[in-house]
Parts: structure tokens; C-alpha cells; sequence
């Protein structure tokens, strides 16, 4: 199984870092219905989960960066680059590189 992991600085304050990021997702998925099946958030909206087409994956608003680890089955390896990148522009975009 292959993994995406990022650790994105956010220079920002937690709670904004975890709203941005939650609106991130909630676009994502409403772009990607048929990839992105679910998105779920802990109580404090800080960590959550995502599962859809071939992958599942977890993220985190720490004080200092987004975390993220996403692990691909077989089927979505073909677009592992491609992801990656994307979220990557994605969080430069929100939150500066």
C-alpha cells in the first residue's frame, strides 16, 4: 500500500488553520463526489478522517501544520503523484508556503 504524507506549516492560529482546512475538505469532496465518500471531524474539528474510491486518511490541525497521511490501495497508486501534488498547491495556496 503506498502513503502520501504532508506536514504543512499553516502560520496561522490553530482554529483558523482547522477551519480553513475543514473548508478545504468539505470543497473537495463536494468536487469529487464520486471519489471522496465520506469526511468525518472529532468533536474540536481539529483531526479528522476521510474515506473514499481507493484510499482512506486521517489529518490533523497541530498548533504549527497540517498533518496528513492518506494510504492508496493498489488501484489508486497510478495517482499517487498527481494527488500529492494537488494537495500540496492546495495548502500552499490556503496557507502560503
Amino acid at each position: 500500500m503506498a502513503k502520501i504524507s504532508i506536514q504543512h506549516l499553516h502560520h496561522t492560529d490553530q482554529p483558523d488553520a482547522a477551519h480553513r482546512t475543514r473548508r478545504l475538505m468539505d470543497t473537495f469532496q463536494a468536487e469529487k463526489p464520486h471519489l471522496v465518500k465520506t469526511v468525518t471531524w472529532s468533536a474540536d474539528g481539529l483531526q479528522g478522517e476521510a474515506k473514499g474510491k481507493g484510499f482512506n486518511g486521517s489529518f490533523q490541525v497541530t498548533a504549527t501544520h497540517i498533518v496528513v497521511e492518506i494510504n492508496l490501495s493498489w488501484i489508486a497508486l497510478p495517482f499517487k503523484a498527481k494527488a500529492e501534488s494537488r494537495l500540496r498547491e492546495q495548502f500552499v495556496e490556503e496557507f502560503g508556503a
